[in-house]
């Protein structure tokens, strides 16, 4: 409730109070001072009606829910009001007859005077009833002329709020529909970067094996051609003719007696102790090389049939052919034991007889020899001591 409200309010107690007391004050005054009364009580209700008015303005500018308390109130003091104006027009009315019929008009007429007074007041009380009720549908007509324009007020703040609402949400679709067709594009340059991507990354794959395969054909290349030439090497350092050629193809000098030694275990070879591995190097006729870790005592042959090198071995390693001819690294050869008569033989049997030529059944593994290299002569010659009984 707001101070003005409650000003008003007080205000209208003290005039109503006032308004009241002077009415009671009334019968008891002579037509003189009756009549100064009568002004004051009418100036008092005057003012109670004026500031019911004013709290009813006040009330309007309540929220709703507060109104139809504050409403009843009003019609309280209202109604007050009006009973006091009743009181002050019976009043008046009795100040008229006082002065229109002087002593003849008192209240202890009787006869006929008594029925027409009691006719006019009967009537004078039902003019100021239908005054009142005139006055009541005025009031109530006001109200709810105030109310209606709270409500057309309110209604009109209502349709802006949904016009405004109206047009945010056109707005809002506008936007969506832009987003929409954003995300649409969004989805197709995803789709389409996506199978960029993979088409990018196939050529990458479809490289990367290129250039892997051109490495791996580049390194084997290099090795078969350093294995070549290594071969190459060795059997160009090593080569040395052995004896002086005869007109008629065969070789000068003395021939020794043939004969066979016991034969050995063909192509078994020892698996190697931790820590005592020894390493040897064929390089075959293409070049190629092949590394392998032997145990100590196994030959040549054994090793490289084991290891399923082209190495025939046609007498079983029993020193009576020259299948088994390599040709050792210079750096090792005076490492080798010297060979004996039959392996001599033997070699001048070989193809390709080189400086350090051997025979691979005849070098067996020794801790002299780890890292050892040979290669394996383009062709071998298969003479056997049978060849020559």
């Amino acid at each position: 409730m707001s101070e003005l409200f409650t000003t008003y309010e007080s205000d209208f107690q003290l005039a109503l109070q006032d308004a009241k007391a002077r009415i009671a004050e009334v019968p008891g005054l002579d037509a003189n001072q009756r009549k100064v009364t009568l002004q004051a009580i009418e100036s008092a209700t005057d003012e109670c009606l004026e500031l019911v008015d004013q709290m009813s303005l006040e009330v309007q500018n309540l929220p709703a829910s507060q109104r139809s308390t504050y409403n009843t109130k009003i019609r309280q003091y209202r109604n007050q009001t009006e009973e006091s104006k009743q009181r002050l027009s019976q009043l008046l009315d009795d100040q008229d007859k006082q002065e229109l019929f002087g002593n003849r008009y008192s209240d202890h007429d009787d006869g006929i005077h008594d029925s027409q007074r009691k006719q006019l007041l009967n009537n004078q009380s039902s003019l100021d009833r239908s005054t009142q009720r005139l006055q009541d549908s005025q009031r109530v007509a006001l109200e709810t002329e105030s109310i209606g324009g709270n409500i057309l007020n309110d209604l009109r703040a209502q349709r802006e709020q949904i016009m405004g609402a109206r047009d945010t949400l056109t707005a809002a679709d506008g936007y969506i529909d832009k987003s929409v067709k954003t995300l649409k594009s969004i989805s197709r340059r995803i789709t389409a970067n996506k199978f960029i991507s993979y088409a990018i990354i196939a050529v990458l794959i479809l490289l990367i094996f290129l250039v892997l395969a051109s490495v791996r054909a580049s390194a084997t290349m290099r090795v078969q051609s350093a294995g070549v030439a290594l071969h190459k090497n060795l059997i160009a350092t090593a080569m040395k003719p052995k004896g002086k050629l005869r007109t008629n193809g065969h070789l000068q000098g003395t021939f020794r007696g043939l004969h066979t030694s016991a034969p050995l275990f063909h192509g078994h070879i020892h698996k190697p102790k931790p820590g005592e591995e020894l390493h040897i190097t064929f390089i075959t006729k293409d070049g190629s090389q092949h590394t392998f870790e032997v145990a100590e005592g196994d030959n040549l042959l054994d090793i490289a049939q084991a290891y399923n090198l082209d190495m025939e071995g046609a007498c079983g390693g029993s020193c009576a052919c020259s299948t088994c001819h390599v040709i050792v690294d210079p750096e090792f050869y005076d490492e080798i034991p010297e060979p004996d008569d039959d392996e001599n033989d033997m070699l001048d049997l070989a193809f390709g007889l080189t400086e350090t030529s051997r025979l691979g059944c005849q070098i067996k593994m020794t801790k002299e020899l780890d890292g050892l290299r040979v290669a394996l002569p383009a062709m071998t010659r298969n003479l056997q001591v049978r060849d020559f009984n």
